[in-house]
């Protein structure tokens, strides 16, 4: 029984199985007619929302519909966000976080703020329940 409980506390940690909880959605917008290179967003934005998050003690996380694990990538090809190596919504990325809302939104404003300085956007909205669904490896 105990070591049933340690796999299945273990599968959590590591992000195979859903997880549930308040947080908040996080919807990162290129900035309106973006045309250059610092005014749509990339994989350095999004990476450094997750980074932020984690940071603040976020528990979970999941981009475009990709659930963040220890081994995940974000990666831009051209106009397209790769997240574990599957192509994301993009304009709006929508990245939903689980974890305490005031702490995460604290760790997220000067983002927004950074955003705001090259037309981008960063909208906050809070939920008292989100789900995220299990890491599914991809097969090469």
């Amino acid at each position: 029984a105990q070591l049933r409980a340690d796999v299945i506390h273990a599968m959590a940690e590591a992000g195979l199985t859903e997880m549930e909880g308040e947080g908040l959605v996080v919807t990162a917008y290129d900035a309106p007619q973006a045309w250059s290179f610092q005014e749509i967003v990339h994989e350095r934005d999004v990476e450094d929302v997750l980074n932020a998050a984690f940071a603040a003690g976020a528990t979970g996380a999941q981009v475009g519909g990709e659930r963040i694990v220890a081994t995940s990538s974000v990666r831009c090809i051209g106009p397209v966000v790769l997240v574990n190596q599957r192509p994301v919504a993009v304009n709006p990325v929508k990245i939903l976080i689980i974890g305490e809302q005031d702490a995460l939104l604290k760790a997220l404003e000067p983002l927004a703020d950074r955003f705001a300085r090259s037309g981008k956007i960063l909208e906050f909205r809070r939920e008292a329940l989100l789900r995220l669904d299990a890491f599914i490896r991809v097969v090469q």
